[in-house]
């Protein structure tokens, strides 16, 4: 059986003339030559060039992105400047309390500081966790999955899965309070030790001598590291959306998940289960160093319960006063972002690379963001696509294969959705970890481009420290948050005291 072709990208956002002048920048231009052609006739030739000046300087600033991000001058100008306003005030740099001599517990970077764990219980009794995110007025939960992968899969079984999870995200645009979801593959090279221990110790002594030998064998001829992959689901929910407090967003979001953990065993999550307190910090504490994960699978080995809640798997430090590259726990990471997805038709296969283990990498995480569009919005978004396609192609003067390619996948997206298709925002992230110097940096950027394939991409450069902890499975979608959050944002509780403290005094 031949595998099936899917992707049908089209481009949302502002209209451009020719593809590149945005039509606002068009509006001003001719609306200068107006006033230009006045001046002239009046011959206020010194006022006409000045004025000439003055537009060209303005809608070059301010007017015209440029680049893979398709960002204005006048943006990347801001953007470095506010982040040399956050390094020369220590935004930057995060030092873990028994370091940086607080005297507050323990706390964690960033807006992570903002999140805390909501305990409470499904409805098979068992307890599970939810994030409340205070600042953003959201719940999030989050799902570890086991998939088996399609390696030993026959293409109908792997192309029943993929339909299957495009059921369940389709299923996300009539979801009420969805704020969004997020997938999350997460892969580390790690120690074969424990691995090994782990089949020795499982021998039965009444085994035959050529069954316990091959297995001594098969123990002892793994590599020296093992990859291991894990992934994640997380949906985020406004919580005014859902109920008049928190108790009740909490018990409507748990009211929900088994019909996702139902929906996605169907697409191949394999075994599923929500996130515990001590899932979360164990996640977190291996994020920020990958030298941890065999520490962790020992204790796991041995049944060692080192219990390490969400709220107390902070870094020991964690710097990002560097462009691109933010530095932890004796690490370093950054994170590319796409700009616009490959235009090319993809079959199940087409990113293996992008999303398994990598050994140019302690570890690699792919984050997948998922924004759903309302059912009333999904036609007026296809049509201005359609508008948008239509004006560029015609406002060239030679049109191009691609553009015709793009007008086709604007039609081909109307007809898929007269006949059920549902819409969806979706974004690619890809955080990766290496050791701390300049050769290991290069040799991941250059394995980074050659995974990003046919996608359009940038360098996550003046907030890599807010890229870094999104694409952790914890629903800080970029919609939510500013895209700039800050590495010392206080908790809404720590503020409020603070201000009491201050008043007192």
């Amino acid at each position: 059986m031949q595998a099936p072709q899917y992707g049908n990208p089209i481009r949302s956002g502002s209209l451009k003339i020719g593809g590149w002048l945005p039509a606002r920048a068009g509006i001003i231009l001719i609306v200068a030559a107006v006033i230009l052609l006045f001046l002239c006739l009046l011959k206020e030739f010194i006022a006409a060039g000045v004025f000439t000046l003055v537009v060209i300087v303005y809608v070059g600033l301010l007017e015209i992105p440029f680049g893979a991000e398709d960002k204005t001058l006048m943006h990347r100008i801001r953007r470095y400047a506010a982040h040399a306003q956050r390094v020369e005030s220590g935004e930057t740099l995060f030092l873990a309390s028994h370091f940086g001599g607080q005297d507050r517990a323990l706390g964690l970077p960033g807006v992570l500081s903002t999140l805390t764990v909501r305990d409470s219980v499904d409805g098979l009794g068992n307890p599970v966790q939810l994030l409340h995110h205070t600042r953003a007025n959201q719940l999030s939960v989050t799902i570890e999955c086991s998939p088996a992968g399609v390696a030993m899969s026959t293409q109908s079984r792997t192309t029943e899965q993929v339909s299957a999870y495009a059921a369940w995200l389709s299923s996300l645009a009539g979801e009420t309070g969805l704020n969004g979801a997020q997938v999350v593959v997460d892969s580390v090279f790690e120690s074969s030790v424990p691995l090994a221990e782990s089949i020795l110790s499982n021998l039965d002594p009444a085994a035959p001598q050529v069954a316990q030998q091959i297995a001594r064998e098969a123990a002892g001829m793994l590599p020296q590291t093992v990859a291991h992959v894990r992934s994640y689901v997380t949906l985020g929910y406004k919580i005014s959306a859902l109920a008049e407090d928190v108790d009740g967003a909490t018990a409507e979001v748990l009211s929900r998940v088994p019909r996702h953990l139902k929906a996605l065993a169907s697409a191949g999550s394999g075994i599923s289960q929500v996130m515990s307190d001590a899932d979360y910090g164990d996640m977190l504490y291996t994020a920020y160093n990958p030298h941890r994960n065999g520490e962790v699978a020992q204790e796991i080995k041995d049944r060692i319960p080192a219990f390490r809640p969400f709220e107390g798997a902070a870094p020991e430090y964690f710097n990002a006063a560097h462009p691109r590259v933010v530095f932890h726990d004796s690490v370093a990471s950054m994170t590319v972002m796409m700009t616009v997805p490959d235009p090319a038709k993809i079959t199940d296969r087409s990113y293996e690379k992008l999303f398994a283990p990598s050994r140019h990498f302690l570890r690699k995480r792919v984050s997948i963001l998922y924004r759903p569009v309302p059912l009333a919005a999904q036609r007026s978004r296809i049509d201005a696509a359609s508008r948008a396609t239509t004006t560029e192609s015609t406002s060239r003067k030679r049109v191009t294969a691609f553009e015709v390619k793009k007008a086709k996948a604007a039609a081909e997206a109307m007809d898929q959705m007269s006949r059920g298709a549902m819409i969806q925002e979706w974004a690619l992230m890809v955080t990766v970890t290496f050791e701390p110097n300049a050769a290991a940096q290069r040799a991941a950027e250059n394995e980074l481009k050659a995974l990003m394939g046919g996608m359009r991409w940038c360098f996550a450069d003046y907030a890599a420290d807010a890229a870094f902890h999104q694409t952790l499975p914890l629903g800080l979608f970029p919609w939510t948050y500013a895209p700039s959050m800050s590495l010392l944002a206080k908790a809404p509780a720590a503020e409020k005291a603070e201000d009491q403290k201050q008043q007192e005094g």
